[in-house]
């Protein structure tokens, strides 16, 4: 049996905080920041423990978080049956999206794309995808469309919602808007995987702005 986590005061599963999101708040940043610190965490030492393990389809419903901003992972939450819930959710990669069936083919760098966009909504609130829409289709198409032809923020940087998010996240840092470009602006690209930012990555440079905002 797994033992259960002590958790310090409520605890929330992710979800509600990225719907309550007060994301242009400046003094919500450096918590925005420790939640995603310590979301690497968990797949850091998941992929460490078990291997190169993958965390499979997740959401922000697969993560809980309590008063003190520690992390839970809830695998039970994982419930993905088919490739349209799959695509429904959004959280899986681009490249997975090619197959009918996804099983067997994830991996570190898949869930290396499912945390960027977890944390990319814990910074913002919002999808990184010109409209700002949480999507909830079911239309496989309609995902693969707006996921891989190039309309993400860090293609249009034109859009008037793709500058105010392009501001917002510079407000962090340049370091962690180059690591978010990189993960999203697949426009034309081959290989959907390629500069794709490893969990160790997002770990430096979120400590490195944690620890700036603590001196």
């Amino acid at each position: 049996t797994t033992k259960r986590p002590k958790f310090e005061g409520e605890v929330v599963p992710l979800s509600r905080l990225i719907e309550k999101k007060r994301w242009f708040d400046i003094g919500e940043k450096k918590n925005n920041a420790i939640i995603g610190n310590n979301l690497a965490r968990i797949f850091k030492t998941i992929r460490d423990t078990k291997h190169g393990y993958s965390l499979g389809i997740v959401s922000p419903n697969s993560f809980w978080v309590d008063d003190a901003m520690n992390v839970y992972y809830m695998e039970s939450f994982n419930c993905a049956r088919n490739i349209y819930e799959v695509a429904r959710s959004c959280y899986v990669a681009p490249e997975l999206l090619l197959y009918d069936s996804w099983r067997g083919r994830m991996n570190p760098d898949t869930d290396s794309f499912a945390y960027a966009l977890l944390l990319f909504q814990i910074l913002t609130g919002r999808f990184p995808y010109n409209s700002g829409e949480n999507v909830e289709r079911t239309d496989v198409e309609y995902i693969w469309n707006l996921m891989c032809d190039g309309i993400s923020v860090f293609y249009d940087t034109t859009d008037d919602f793709s500058k105010e998010i392009l501001g917002h996240l510079r407000g962090y840092s340049e370091e962690i808007l180059v690591l978010f470009k990189k993960s999203f602006d697949y426009c034309g690209r081959e290989d959907y995987t390629k500069d794709r930012p490893k969990i160790d990555e997002w770990l430096e440079v979120l400590s490195e702005y944690i620890k700036n905002k603590c001196e």
